[in-house]
């Protein structure tokens, strides 16, 4: 069972963040705690998604990070690559555009990018350079995706897979109702639904780093009995963050995600412990 604990509204956001307690002991935030210098964040972006569309949230960040918006082939820089069609394709692709970080790094992503951030961790923890944080947003635990939903979305007709973008939001009208555009974003959605929807999870070790579960409370694909198993998939402490909002309640809430994402990645770089959770506002 959690407690949610709801933190004041924020002057940047229209309603409050709330944090939820989990059966673990935390340490105390310090005062003075500071971003890491030469730390790395990549960013992976969710199914049908672009780059592009995690600048503002890259703003939110600090200017002393580096951060990266990692990309899926068939769009943006990639655009004529041949996209993935499985998670391990996913993986290998973004794997070669992580580079070598000279500091610690850390992995952010939603949606379908928090199922590849997890999976992207553990591939790098069995070759030995496991980041120090990931942060997973609007994704149920790992066990509880994928082909076990059995959605297999991207069989789907062009129509339904169309109300389905809509129904989601996160995507501006005008863009759904130019054909040739709707045409290119059903298209790398529909590539993106197949990594998502063939999904299998294969037990393995849980992660040895702290890991950071963001939602929103009104999100149909992550209902709060989905999202706390996520707390199985790491030895280190396991912290939950929520906003009002459904799918795309990040792009609601920039300001204070951002600051959560900060707080908790630079805990994790300085010292590996995570924020405390309770009560935090906006500055």
């Amino acid at each position: 069972m959690y407690t949610p604990i709801t933190s004041n509204n924020a002057p940047n956001d229209t309603t409050a963040h709330k944090h939820m307690t989990m059966p673990q002991q935390f340490q105390e935030e310090k005062p003075g705690n500071r971003p890491v210098r030469n730390s790395t964040l990549f960013v992976v972006h969710h199914a049908g998604g672009l780059a592009a569309s995690y600048g503002h949230l890259m703003r939110e960040l600090p200017a002393e990070w580096d951060v990266h918006l990692l990309e899926l082939p068939g769009r943006g820089e990639y655009a004529g690559t041949p996209v993935c069609r499985t998670s391990a394709e996913a993986v290998d692709f973004l794997i070669g555009q992580l580079g070598a970080p000279a500091g610690p790094f850390g992995i952010f992503g939603h949606s379908l990018g928090a199922l590849l951030g997890y999976e992207l961790t553990r591939e790098l923890a069995r070759r030995g350079r496991p980041p120090a944080w990931l942060g997973a947003s609007g994704c149920r635990a790992p066990k509880l995706t994928g082909s076990v939903i059995g959605g297999q979305r991207h069989l789907w007709s062009r129509d339904r897979l169309l109300d389905f973008l809509r129904s989601m939001g996160g995507t501006p009208q005008e863009l759904l109702d130019d054909p040739p555009v709707a045409d290119f974003l059903l298209e790398i959605l529909r590539a993106d639904l197949a990594v998502f929807d063939t999904y299998e999870h294969e037990p393995g070790p849980p992660l040895d780093i702290p890991v950071s579960v963001f939602f929103g409370d009104d999100d149909p694909m992550t209902p709060p009995n989905t999202v706390v198993p996520w707390d199985e998939y790491s030895k280190r402490p396991v912290s939950f963050h929520s906003w009002p909002g459904g799918h795309f309640y990040l792009f609601n809430h920039l300001k204070s995600l951002g600051r959560t994402i900060t707080q908790s990645f630079a805990q994790a770089a300085s010292s590996g412990t995570p924020v405390t959770e309770g009560r935090q506002e906006d500055a």
